[in-house]
């Protein structure tokens, strides 16, 4: 009996915790951050997150920190 009960309690339990979630819709209507000129036709993007190893090489971790915008280290 106390295993019909206890087995009945988690079931219930466990339907009861697997309700669908909220839907959440958001929409942005929003200017850019920035206006480029309209002779530019192409763009890249560089991926910063990943490691480089240049400890060996002085002059291109100076470039690109120039470059970049970073301070000089």
């Amino acid at each position: 009996m106390m295993r019909t009960l206890l087995f009945f309690v988690a079931v219930s339990t466990l339907l009861g915790s697997c309700r669908p979630m909220g839907q959440l819709y958001t929409t942005v209507n929003t200017a850019p951050m920035i206006k480029l000129p309209n002779d530019i036709k192409k763009i890249g993007i560089v991926n910063r997150s990943l490691p480089v190893d240049n400890k060996g090489n002085k002059a291109w971790t100076t470039l690109e920190a120039i470059v970049s915008g970073e301070g000089i280290m």
